[in-house]
């Protein structure tokens, strides 16, 4: 049986022997479900030109103030928590879009300002460069709804028991989180993202459970 990793890196090179321009195929899953670390190990081992295009970087608040916003919402009662309640109006779609035609259409991308896993900052550069003919793995948890789903070539789900991603999400993140937001993120994880892969499953081009 081939390994999660061999199974991405086969769709990958599937694509690129088409020989047909540069493809793009979306990486999808719940927070936690190993998307960036499955993401990294192909494009290491992949004997194709690929790159890795992660939609987190468009976030469009740094964590700090994302937080702030959430907290201060939920202590408040305020209305606002309705917006936050729906992750995917935390990002910069039209932003999003554009730098990933970009990089699809001319095989290079340069962009600042992004967002920054590793410190929650709005300070991440990027500077990409692809062969005609390559593959972006477009790293991200919403890809499965439109109009987003249709800018990909296709998309690959990766399937993972909910606890289980909670578990790993919250485990990863504990260092920056304090208890309300982390709640409010499992609450997210609960009552937006499971009814989102329900609502959006038949979208997936493939389904590799981990």
């Amino acid at each position: 049986m081939k390994s999660p990793i061999q199974i991405l890196a086969d769709i990958g090179s599937d694509a690129y022997s088409k020989q047909s321009g540069r493809k793009i195929i979306g990486i999808c899953g719940q927070g936690g479900a190993g998307k960036t670390t499955l993401c990294r190990k192909v494009i290491s081992q992949a004997e194709y030109p690929c790159a890795v295009f992660e939609i987190d970087w468009y976030l469009r608040n740094s964590s700090q103030d994302r937080r702030s916003a959430i907290c201060k919402a939920m202590t408040d009662s305020l209305p606002e928590i309705e917006f936050w309640r729906d992750p995917t109006n935390w990002y910069d779609w039209f932003a999003l879009r554009r730098d990933l035609f970009v990089l699809r259409d001319h095989g290079t991308l340069k962009a600042s300002s992004l967002w920054r896993q590793t410190t929650g900052e709005k300070d991440l550069e990027i500077d990409i460069h692809l062969p005609e003919n390559g593959v972006i793995f477009c790293d991200g948890i919403y890809l499965l709804h439109q109009p987003v789903v249709d800018w990909l070539d296709t998309v690959v789900v990766l399937e993972v028991a909910c606890g289980t991603a909670l578990e790993r999400s919250a485990a990863r993140d504990a260092h920056r989180n304090d208890g309300i937001y982390q709640r409010f993120k499992e609450s997210v994880a609960n009552e937006f993202d499971q009814p989102y892969f329900a609502k959006n499953h038949g979208a997936a081009g493939r389904v590799i459970s981990l």
